[in-house]
């Protein structure tokens, strides 16, 4: 199915495979901005100068398509770790004919290795993680593991301008892996915070808060500051938040969206 998306300038058009996974049945049925509308304007507002864009837990490649759809000169990694859905993932680039996708068939974790990977059954391969709270979930594979640092050393460290991570737990063993590229690129993040895992993201916080991050709720409306904290965090009924560094190239784009106290 060929679908026009709602930002950008020249209202470039997708195309996903039909009925492939509920992602693709949803925004059929619904419309773009049905799916996850608390990303979608401000993705697609810094997609398209992006650089090089990493998604993390890219599942059938949603977020990859639009971000080389948007920038055809960016350079986008695709890091997914379920290996049947990889593979919707890579039919999706070809549909689409890009080449600016690189897929990384892998889980992103604190280092190179290798690790248990619990997957959800056929109805909920996003469901998936390398934390064990999701042990028993459908069935478990042993995955190769990657850090962003590594990745990004071996492909001659590309600037990377923004960062999509939806691991379902994981978010601090990402974050912990890619310490030299934060502090080396200031890339914006986009990240998905389940309520459940959000103590254990509380340092990955402190941290991003050193570095000079600043954390936002994403609403469809606007970008709501939080106050650090594990207590401002988990008020937040959103799941979906944005870290930016006020001075980094990236901020003048967000600077409209955020809602000052």
């Amino acid at each position: 199915m060929s679908i026009s998306l709602p930002w950008g300038t020249e209202r470039q058009s997708i195309r996903l495979q039909s009925g492939s996974d509920w992602l693709t049945s949803r925004i059929w049925w619904d419309g773009v901005d049905a799916f996850e509308p608390e990303i979608g304007p401000y993705f697609g507002c810094l997609a398209p100068q992006a650089r090089c864009v990493l998604d993390v837990g890219a599942y059938t490649g949603w977020y990859s398509v639009v971000a080389a759809t948007l920038n055809p000169a960016s350079k986008v990694f695709a890091f997914e770790a379920n290996p049947v859905v990889a593979a919707s993932l890579r039919r999706n680039l070809e549909l689409n004919c890009l080449e600016n996708v690189q897929v990384l068939e892998c889980a992103v974790a604190e280092a190179d290795g290798q690790g248990v990977f619990h997957v959800g059954g056929a109805g909920l391969p996003p469901s998936s993680s390398l934390e064990s709270e999701w042990q028993g979930l459908y069935h478990s594979i042993s995955v190769r593991t990657r850090s962003v640092d590594s990745v990004l050393d071996e492909a001659g460290k590309p600037p990377v301008d923004l960062v999509k991570i939806d691991v379902e737990g994981s978010e601090h063993r990402v974050l912990n892996g890619m310490v030299r590229t934060l502090r080396r690129c200031r890339p914006v993040l986009v990240v998905e915070l389940l309520p459940k895992f959000r103590v254990s993201f509380l340092d990955s916080l402190d941290s991003l808060t050193r570095e000079g991050y600043d954390f936002y709720e994403c609403n469809p409306e606007a970008l709501i500051p939080i106050a650090p904290g594990i207590d401002a965090l988990m008020k937040v009924r959103s799941m979906n938040f944005l870290a930016v560094v006020r001075n980094s190239k990236s901020f003048p784009l967000l600077e409209p969206f955020i809602r000052e106290h």
